[in-house]
């Protein structure tokens, strides 16, 4: 609206009311809304708030042998109310039916919360014994996010621009709703055993099960292999540790998998549809 306006275009008349676009003596509005009315006059609020934290312990059984259990959680919930009053506005001496006229208030108001949480747990086990060490992990976690969004809208307000309330319009349209949730639990385990700090062989493997998946196909398995060579620890290195104090050559496969789809698209929606009884259903897709 700014940009619309004239750079000569008052913002106030001499009487204190909103001042709108010159008219040219052929009836031409000679500019846009004025901008300090639509900011001051329109409301559109939105309130957040979020909590958000994690807790975790680590336990020694013994020298070897850990457990860092962790809880993760993160909660958010959002309000955002928009209101475009009536009004009517312009300039003092010209036509009222070229003035800035909007005579049906719109309100619209937007309600969404969503929450995340995480519960992890990893067994460590570390060893070593003459030129040898192994390092062990086993783990499983578990975590779950879901969100939800209502929103609804009105026109047309018994009380006016004053009192704010989806109840007091003459017009509702139906509330919408859109909402959604995953969870996913996983297994996974890691082995690497090293020699002389110099040679090492890794091995892992993770099991993943996904709600986002049809159930009987939400479940995948990613191993996975390494070996390294740490040449900078080698005898015919040591006159290089001054330039080159960490030469590692490592060459690994493994797979992995994404989850990230939406949730049910494996699934059939229904859609709903006026009959000449009621309302009925209908499949948005078929299965093959």
């Amino acid at each position: 609206d700014a940009l619309l306006a004239t750079p000569d275009q008052p913002i106030y008349n001499a009487d204190g009311s909103y001042a709108g676009p010159s008219v040219s003596s052929s009836g031409t509005v000679q500019g846009g809304p004025n901008p300090v009315q639509q900011a001051l006059s329109k409301t559109n609020n939105l309130v957040r708030n979020e909590i958000n934290g994690s807790v975790y312990a680590d336990i020694n059984f013994y020298k070897d042998l850990s457990l860092h259990s962790e809880l993760d959680g993160d909660f958010n919930w959002a309000d955002n109310l928009t209101f475009n009053p009536t009004y009517s506005y312009g300039m003092v001496g010209t036509d009222p039916s070229k003035w800035q006229t909007n005579n049906t208030a719109t309100m619209g108001r937007l309600m969404s919360n969503s929450v995340y949480w995480s519960w992890k747990e990893y067994f460590n086990y570390n060893h070593s014994w003459g030129k040898s060490s192994i390092n062990a992990m086993a783990g499983h976690e578990v975590w779950y996010s879901s969100w939800d969004q209502l929103g609804f809208t009105g026109t047309g307000f018994v009380a006016g621009n004053t009192l704010k309330s989806i109840a007091l319009a003459t017009k509702q349209s139906p509330v919408t709703e859109n909402n959604s949730s995953s969870v996913m639990e996983s297994f996974l385990a890691r082995a690497i055993y090293t020699y002389d700090n110099k040679y090492s062989i890794t091995a892992n493997i993770r099991r993943d099960k996904s709600s986002n998946f049809a159930e009987g196909h939400n479940v995948a398995y990613f191993p996975g292999v390494a070996v390294s060579w740490k040449i900078s620890n080698e005898p015919f290195m040591a006159d290089t540790k001054n330039v080159l104090d960490n030469l590692k050559l490592r060459l690994s496969y493994g797979e992995t998998g994404n989850s990230s789809i939406p949730a049910y698209a494996y699934g059939a929606n229904l859609n709903p549809v006026q009959t000449w009884s009621n309302t009925g259903f209908v499949f948005a897709r078929s299965e093959e």
